[in-house]
């Protein structure tokens, strides 16, 4: 089902069937680049790889845009997140390139160069990119990813130093009265900044000496900070308050208000966001 003829312009049209039946074509100079063509196509159909070459002739920015608007499951944060590494690292540089002529050299190169001075943006950008270019091939846009340095994009987070048990003292001692708590619930409950910040009177049980964890404080970059739910299911959970820690939580919760609306929906005032937010 396949047919080179010369056209009157002088190059050469390789003609096929795709999988659903219709005809295809592309034109080449050479007779023979034609009839390799032909031979890819034809692998390509036989083991059930093949890919519209048209598929893939969109940008790589008017795709990325319509995959951003299309994830309905990312929290604030994170869409903010990605629209600017796009617009600050992926799109100046992939932007007008159609996502078939990405070429895996291309990246390598710009992940190198983005790498030396960046280290920590340049994974987050390919890791995105990677993403993108993931569900281009789940979208049989492109039969495969141009993403392909090894050991891009991978977290490297280097250890960070704990302090002492004297050095967290100090750290209390230090802090305006009404703030202590939170650098108790920090240190000793192993809560996020965010976390901590999403707590209302409620989520603290000294009873039984617990916290819940249901919400997070959530600044989107270039956008407005927000309440939500933790980013991950795991996130939500109850901890244990060691006791060291309960009497300064009592002595701050005694001068929380126990009833009003901040109670319920916004962390009040005595749970330390306005002075923690900066």
């Amino acid at each position: 089902m396949t047919s080179i003829r010369r056209k009157p312009s002088g190059k050469w049209e390789a003609r096929y069937r795709d999988t659903n039946g219709r005809q295809r074509g592309a034109s080449f100079a050479k007779k023979i680049d034609a009839s390799r063509f032909l031979e890819r196509v034809g692998a390509d159909l036989q083991r059930g790889g093949y890919v519209d070459p048209r598929g893939g002739r969109v940008a790589l920015e008017d795709y990325s845009r319509t995959w951003l608007e299309r994830r309905s499951d990312l929290r604030p944060s994170t869409r903010g997140k990605y629209a600017q590494l796009l617009r600050l690292h992926l799109v100046p540089t992939f932007g007008k390139i159609e996502l078939a002529k990405l070429a895996p050299s291309t990246v390598r190169r710009w992940y190198q160069d983005l790498q030396r001075a960046h280290p920590v943006t340049a994974d987050d950008a390919y890791r995105l990119l990677r993403a993108i270019l993931n569900t281009a091939v789940a979208d049989e846009l492109i039969a495969s990813n141009s993403c392909k340095v090894k050991g891009a994009g991978q977290v490297r987070s280097p250890e960070r130093p704990i302090a002492t048990v004297a050095e967290l003292a100090g750290a209390v001692a230090a802090m305006p009265e009404p703030y202590r708590a939170a650098i108790l619930l920090a240190a000793w409950c192993q809560l996020r900044r965010g976390e901590v910040l999403g707590l209302t009177r409620r989520d603290v049980d000294l009873l039984h000496a617990t916290v819940r964890v249901e919400r997070a404080w959530v600044p989107p970059p270039g956008g407005k900070a927000a309440i939500g739910p933790p980013k991950t299911e795991r996130g939500t959970r109850t901890l244990a308050i060691p006791a060291n820690a309960i009497p300064a939580l009592r002595h701050h919760l005694a001068g929380c208000p126990e009833t009003g609306p901040d109670v319920h929906s916004h962390p009040p005032a005595c749970m330390m966001r306005s002075r923690l937010q900066a």
